[in-house]
């Protein structure tokens, strides 16, 4: 869950919950934005293909427009289904210099036609889930799905002893990640900058 607020489940993140924990992966946002812009710096139209009846996907965007970079537009493509992803991505691929995948689940499973599009169009692919650079994503900043599960299996754990929902705040994990595809890379002929081989950036082959 990226949104819990959004999704209905909670009002707030800092009340105090009685019958509700857990771990979130909200997306780093203006991290993100600085990844593309160090990856891709004469990138000017950053494009999303997203669900809107996804709320974690439309919080995300609202945060996105919200603090966009003053040198990058974003343009748009909703769709419904993931059927209809592929079409999605066609329909903006050509207008845009790098595309933005938020934690939508309806373009997550057509993700291996979602990057095939976008890597025959030389556009690289950027996500908030570290995971999805292992899939040929070009590069990612954010929580790993293991830390996400690893965060929330704590918390049932000390629930399981006897800890108290409410003494349990709901939380994100200690640690992000940062990946970058060296293939898709090397396929969209973009050079990775040095100083990102001498930081905690996983480099996937």
């Amino acid at each position: 869950m990226s949104d819990p607020v959004a999704a209905g489940l909670v009002e707030n993140l800092t009340a105090v919950q009685t019958q509700i924990t857990g771990a979130i992966d909200s997306p780093m946002i203006h991290e993100i934005q600085t990844l593309i812009k160090e990856l891709v710096p004469k990138a000017k139209v950053l494009g999303a293909v997203y669900n809107p009846g996804e709320a974690n996907s439309t919080k995300a965007l609202a945060d996105l427009k919200a603090s966009l970079d003053p040198s990058l537009k974003l343009l748009e493509s909703a769709v419904n289904s993931s059927n209809l992803v592929a079409d999605g991505l066609r329909s903006i691929v050509k207008k845009v210099d790098a595309l933005y995948i938020p934690l939508d689940n309806t373009v997550v499973s057509a993700l291996p036609k979602f990057i095939q599009i976008a890597n025959a169009h030389k556009i690289p692919t950027f996500s908030s889930d570290p995971q999805h650079v292992t899939q040929g994503v070009f590069a990612s900043y954010g929580y790993s799905q293991f830390a996400v599960g690893q965060t929330a299996g704590a918390k049932a754990a000390k629930i399981l002893n006897g800890a108290k929902v409410s003494s349990l705040p709901i939380s994100t994990p200690f640690a992000l990640e940062a990946s970058i595809n060296k293939r898709t890379a090397k396929l969209l002929n973009i050079a990775v900058p040095s100083q990102f081989n001498k930081i905690a950036v996983k480099m996937i082959d």
